[in-house]
């Protein structure tokens, strides 16, 4: 097959080359991409100032955890646990996942290590402009050099395999609970800034629809303050239980599941393709990025976090509303958005004939609900072997391009209309309670009479 950048393949047009890098790329594409189609939407629809500084620290917290400090991890324990598990052993066989380390002849492990070198390899060759700057040269042939070593590793001591596995689970263990650790800690952080910067302990997003005053009469109409303040501290004593709680839960997941699996297989009972499957979703993917599963497990944290620190009833109904939507927009969205907009160009090309069916889609991963895109690349090579047309080829490029846009931008707006659908609710509510509030409430001159 035609790879691009080869010379057999047409010039590709810059705009379609750099959404080519973007989607081929783990990383940016399912997390860069999402959470950018979040944090926009997030930003935009806050009420006031405060809700800005709290949105904001949101988006600084958590993009720093995803792009920063997460990979900064996997790239420190991969190395301690080479050095403990694996007698220094370099960590290039962290890039194996749980389906190849269950074979421990290690030929699957083996193929799967030359498939990544060739790889590299194609990049280091014939990569694009990214490719060719001098220090992701530097770095691609490090990596090819890491799988040769792990290669040979293997052919030498098979039972290595055994030990690579005990150490990625104590990797992504530790990277999972220090990254949920970080970004738990929004809430607690944008509360403690708004109270020391606005000298408010309330929930910022209720600042358009009612007074200080009117929120504790909703909120607190019978309490005392002796009462109050030792129900508060009971409150946040039982809060920061719950923190820990969620916080530590996706690592104590992954043991829980590993030391599950194991157990069967030591006893010799058959282990259930759900639970391998729920294993395999909570990997690495390139060694150092998590995959779905952990992305997954960290966002369902967070999200039982903001509901814990909500500040009254009114911020954690409209945080169960905008991330109980959130959720499967964001992990079932990629078909949902970007599949239905890919199937429908696929269906539209091939009526007129332009394009076979399938160019722009995988046939076989279809539903009824939406389908798996092809990438950009793969379109291309595939309309590149198909006509052996350059022009055809760069419109295939320019199509897919167009389709990859189109699911981000889907995917923001959706975003956004969850965000503004919790506000109205909030909205809503608040105002309706209110208004029986005031009902209730005797005037100052009923109180006189």
């Amino acid at each position: 097959m035609i790879r691009l950048g080869s010379t057999a393949t047409p010039v590709i047009n810059t705009p379609v080359q750099a959404l080519n890098f973007v989607q081929s790329n783990d990383l940016m594409y399912r997390t860069a991409l999402d959470m950018t189609g979040f944090n926009l939407p997030l930003y935009a629809s806050s009420r006031n100032d405060d809700e800005k500084r709290e949105n904001l620290i949101n988006i600084c917290v958590s993009s720093a955890a995803a792009f920063i400090l997460a990979p900064l991890y996997a790239i420190g324990f991969n190395k301690l646990m080479a050095s403990v598990f694996m007698q220094n052993q370099h960590h290039g066989l962290f890039h194996l996942g749980w389906q190849t380390l269950d074979d421990k002849t290690g030929e699957i492990a083996i193929a799967r290590l030359q498939e990544l070198d060739k790889r590299v390899q194609h990049r280091l060759t014939q990569g694009n402009w990214f490719d060719k700057l001098g220090f992701v040269q530097k770095g691609l042939q490090t990596t090819s050099h890491q799988f040769k070593e792990a290669i040979t590793a293997i052919e030498s001591h098979p039972e290595v395999l055994e030990s690579i596995g005990k150490a990625k689970v104590g990797v992504l263990a530790l990277d999972l609970l220090l990254t949920a650790s970080i970004v738990n800690l929004i809430d607690p952080v944008k509360m403690w800034v708004t109270k020391k910067l606005s000298h408010k302990d309330r929930f910022t997003g209720s600042e358009a629809y009612l007074s200080d005053a009117d929120l504790k009469a909703l909120t607190q109409p019978t309490d005392s303050n002796k009462e109050q303040q030792g129900h508060r501290k009971k409150s946040n004593a039982f809060k920061i239980g719950l923190h820990i709680a969620c916080t530590a839960a996706p690592s104590l997941a992954v043991l829980g599941v590993h030391n599950q699996i194991n157990g069967l297989q030591n006893s010799g009972k058959t282990v259930p393709g759900w639970l391998l499957n729920v294993r395999n979703k909570l990997d690495y993917t390139n060694a150092l990025y998590m995959t779905i599963g952990g992305l997954f497990a960290i966002c369902l944290s967070n999200n039982l976090v903001h509901l814990i620190w909500a500040r009254d009833q009114y911020e954690q109904a409209e945080d169960l509303v905008k991330y109980g939507l959130i959720m499967p927009s964001f992990f079932l969205g990629d078909r949902l958005f970007n599949g239905n907009i890919a199937k429908l160009t696929d269906v539209a090309m091939a009526k007129v004939g332009y394009f076979e069916a399938g160019t722009f889609i995988h046939p076989k991963h279809t539903s009824w609900w939406g389908a798996e895109p092809k990438p950009i690349q793969d379109a291309m090579e595939q309309v590149a072997q198909t006509y052996n047309y350059p022009k055809k080829t760069q419109q295939a490029g320019s199509i897919a391009s167009g389709v990859f846009l189109l699911g981000f931008v889907a995917h923001s707006l959706a975003m956004a209309g969850i965000f503004t659908l919790g506000n109205a609710i909030t909205k809503r509510w608040i105002t309706k309670d209110l208004t029986i509030l005031k009902q209730n409430t005797p005037t100052t001159e009923t109180n006189k009479k």
